[in-house]
């Protein structure tokens, strides 16, 4: 099976980290399998997007940001095992754990490897937040580009292929939520018989150093946003969505104890979601810390007792099919110490 050489050097592609619009970034290789990691960017607040509300500690850690348990009405946290839930805006991938297609990942260390770069094909696509040009424009600028420069007309060739593959979809679409239209774009890439067997979407604004609940808080938003966002590439995937496992991780965690603007800082571990048909799921896997103060990480943070890394060693190897030698020695180097669970992922 030849697939992409994944190296350490972290997730590249033109743009990829524009604040303007997030992008994917495409990796191809020959496999029927399929792997989407979105980066959170910013930190994702892992104690509300997965409260451990059955923690005795948990109230008062995160007084003025709690999420109320599951018995507590409107609002209040999605049970998944009687000591952990889901915040209420992830009533999605709330149903998706029923089903069995969603792991949740908790005190989990940050690694963000740089996951495109290597000799495989790698290229990234972005909604334009612009009108569509006419046909007879594009026609003309290609007659333009190819009276002296060939490599504009092989990039202009490339976006109409692009843009063709999407329907052309727009920032404007799904009522505004990008991150929707990434994944649903991501998905009819990923789905074609010789598609990108990766795709790496980026989504933005995660940093709620203030008013990051409530209702229209940015976290809230932005949870619900990425709710949208899982449920648009399974719709769009259809029936690949059994051969598909989605990583959606953040770069850091976020402090335990809320600030003094009713947000929460850079913190260390935080919370992690596999989710696909291609995956086991039902489960939450945490060796947790503990919420009490001799129990936290520098006296302020959720203290890691997980390595992201296995995880992803796990996904590109029980599921993707890389060779364990070639992901230990080239793409996770020095990381013997982090464990890779098993049985993530369906035969």
């Amino acid at each position: 099976m030849s697939l992409p050489r994944f190296s350490r050097r972290g997730v590249l592609a033109t743009g990829l980290a524009s604040a303007a619009m997030p992008r994917i970034a495409f990796a191809s290789g020959q496999t029927d399998k399929r792997l989407v990691i979105v980066l959170l960017r910013g930190a994702m607040d892992g104690l509300t997007a997965v409260p451990a509300f059955g923690d005795p500690d948990y109230e008062r850690a995160r007084n003025g940001i709690a999420t109320p348990r599951p018995s507590a009405g409107p609002g209040a946290a999605l049970d998944l095992n009687g000591f952990f839930g889901l915040y209420p805006a992830l009533a999605g991938l709330h149903a998706r754990y029923g089903r069995g297609e969603l792991v949740v990942i908790h005190a989990i260390a940050p690694a963000m490897p740089l996951m495109l770069r290597g000799a495989a094909p790698v290229t990234s696509w972005s909604p334009s937040i612009l009108p569509a040009p006419s046909a007879d424009l594009v026609t003309r600028i290609k007659a333009m580009y190819a009276a002296g420069d060939p490599v504009l007309v092989k990039a202009l060739d490339a976006a109409a292929d692009a843009n063709g593959v999407t329907g052309g979809a727009s920032g404007s679409d799904h009522t505004g939520n990008a991150l929707a239209v990434l994944m649903g774009a991501a998905a009819r890439f990923i789905k074609a018989p010789d598609g990108p067997c990766l795709a790496v979407v980026e989504s933005t604004g995660w940093d709620t150093h203030a008013n990051q609940l409530g209702p229209f808080g940015v976290l809230s938003r932005n949870l619900a946003t990425l709710d949208q966002g899982v449920s648009a590439l399974a719709d769009g995937l259809g029936p690949k969505w059994a051969d598909t496992a989605v990583l959606i991780v953040t770069e850091f965690g976020r402090t335990v104890a809320m600030n003094g603007t009713r947000g929460t800082d850079h913190g260390t571990a935080g919370a992690a979601f596999l989710v696909g048909g291609a995956v086991k799921g039902g489960r939450v896997i945490a060796d947790w810390p503990g919420l009490r103060p001799v129990d936290l990480y520098a006296g302020r943070d959720l203290k890691p007792t997980a390595d992201l890394r296995g995880v992803m060693k796990a996904a590109l190897v029980e599921h993707m099919g890389v060779a364990p030698a070639h992901v230990e020695r080239v793409v996770f180097p020095d990381s013997r110490a982090a464990p890779t669970p098993s049985g993530l992922f369906r035969s």
